[in-house]
């Protein structure tokens, strides 16, 4: 049934007019009495009737009237709520590394559909962000790390990278990185970093001995001490694309990394979130392809 059928008659209740109700709702009078006559045919009886120049609603039409005024102040106040949750902007959160080398395809392709709509950036630590995420300060997090799972939490697998030894080709060789290792000065990420710990535990696992010669938060940093002969880094591969005088020797880790898309499950349900979801993984696995 037409929710207009529950207009009309409540705006004729109020106005006690047909003409001026036609006038109010933006239809012909007819169409008024059309809507009239349908509820009364749903209904099965009269529901408003005249008596002199007054318009009266029936015994019927009262219960009617009351509940078609329940019915559109519900939806009415549905309406204004999902109005109040409507997407304008997006928080997201990631690590700098893929903040380089993903987040401005991610965002401009975004853009292309929604031009409106306003992004906050965090670039922090991983566990800063997971904590912001619980807390529901953050949308979406963008984390490279074994595959994880949190309760009430959407994680999506977009990819899985290699994490390789990084040496400069010019100065290095494949085989005097492996064959020597523990006598290179290693260049790692911070201590926080997932997949140093992890590094670090498959070393101690398997009695590798090591030698950290410096710590630093910022991967292009990284990689200009790399081509100054400071030592070999530790970098997933997708920070090392296009970089000639850079050799990479892969590394196998225990567990597999993964960049992932995190969410909480609730924002499943605004199309703006699911597209946002679809162009990332759609873009991060675009650059792939056009990189292989």
């Amino acid at each position: 049934m037409e929710l207009i059928y529950f207009k009309s008659l409540l705006c004729l209740c109020e106005l006690g007019n047909y003409s001026q109700t036609a006038d109010v709702l933006g239809y012909s009078q007819s169409s008024i009495s059309t809507h009239i006559q349908k509820l009364e045919q749903i209904y099965g009886g009269k529901i408003i009737c005249r008596k002199g120049n007054c318009l009266v609603l029936t015994s019927k039409g009262k219960i009617i009237y009351q509940y078609a005024k329940k019915i559109l102040d519900l939806m009415e106040k549905m309406d204004n709520e999902l109005r109040i949750h409507e997407v304008n902007e997006i928080n997201i959160g990631t690590i700098e590394s893929i903040a380089l080398y993903y987040l401005q395809d991610i965002i401009e392709a975004y853009k292309i559909k929604y031009p409106q709509i306003t992004f906050h950036l965090s670039i922090e630590d991983e566990n800063i962000l997971l904590t912001k995420l619980i807390q529901q300060k953050l949308d979406f997090i963008l984390v490279f790390n074994k595959e994880l799972a949190i309760d009430g939490i959407k994680v999506y697998k977009v990819k899985e990278e290699n994490l390789c030894f990084v040496y400069h080709s010019i100065a290095n060789t494949d085989s005097n990185v492996l064959n020597k290792l523990e006598e290179q000065p290693l260049l790692l990420t911070g201590e926080e970093c997932p997949y140093r710990k992890a590094l670090l535990a498959d070393f101690a696992e398997h009695g590798q001995k090591y030698h950290i010669s410096m710590s630093l938060s910022n991967v292009d940093t990284i990689k200009r001490l790399i081509l100054n002969d400071w030592g070999v880094g530790f970098l997933p591969q997708f920070t090392i694309k296009g970089d000639k005088n850079l050799g990479i020797i892969k590394y196998k880790m225990t567990s597999p990394f993964y960049i992932q898309l995190m969410c909480y499950s609730e924002l499943e349900d605004y199309m703006e979130f699911q597209d946002f979801v679809e162009i990332t993984m759609a873009s991060i696995n675009d650059i792939h392809k056009h990189e292989t």
